[in-house]
């Protein structure tokens, strides 16, 4: 394991991410690090890296029960502790880009937005479905966004960020003049009126009598 094998001084790997630059930085990051992983490990960092930030949740939902975030990242460098979350380098994105296919990452990211779905940390479940492509459940997370109550005070970056990251049929949808209106906070003046109109025509002219009742 990593955690038993001498290794180069870490601050030597921090010059040469400062001087060397990106490119330098993942080969050295290989040479010394990554190749001394089993398969497992290696691959279960390469499920989790594209979150940025871990915690032992969002790693078992990414990349099974084996793992909790501090024994993942055990003896790397370049990861900082945040509370009982782990934050990763830029750098570790880049050297395990290749580590496992495009499809097996896009699964975990989207099992891991779930996570974050549940939490209420919105803004960070549609980056991950953003980043896997996961246009359903961009979709998803916009329409049960979209049906919580006023009174819950909806954020308008939220609402924002939803509108910007829907598919374009959705965004000139319904749902796309729903998330707009809430977003300009049209529910704080006179416009809402207007603004729930448009809405509901365009819900009652795709067939959506659910949101067509939201308005």
């Amino acid at each position: 394991s990593l955690a038993s094998t001498p290794l180069p001084s870490w601050p030597a790997l921090a010059v040469l991410v400062s001087t060397a630059g990106a490119d330098a930085a993942p080969e050295f990051v290989w040479e010394v690090i990554l190749r001394r992983l089993d398969p497992e490990h290696l691959e279960a960092l390469a499920l989790v890296v594209r979150l940025g930030q871990i915690d032992d949740a969002l790693v078992v939902a990414a990349a099974g029960p084996r793992w909790t975030a501090a024994r993942l990242v055990a003896g790397l460098p370049l990861v900082e502790t945040v509370g009982a979350s782990r934050r990763f380098h830029d750098l570790w994105r880049t050297a395990l880009a290749d580590v496992v296919p495009p499809g097996q990452w896009r699964e975990a990211l989207v099992r891991a937005a779930a996570v974050l779905e549940r939490r209420g940390e919105l803004l960070r479940a549609i980056a991950c479905c953003r980043d896997a492509g996961a246009d359903d459940r961009i979709v998803a997370i916009a329409r049960a966004f979209a049906v919580s109550p006023i009174s819950a005070g909806l954020s308008r970056e939220v609402a924002g960020v939803l509108e910007e990251t829907l598919p374009p049929e959705q965004q000139r949808g319904a749902l796309g003049l729903y998330l707009r209106s809430l977003r300009r906070g049209s529910f704080e003046s006179a416009q809402v009126h207007v603004d729930m109109d448009e809405v509901r025509d365009a819900a009652l002219a795709s067939g959506d009598a659910h949101l067509a009742s939201l308005a």
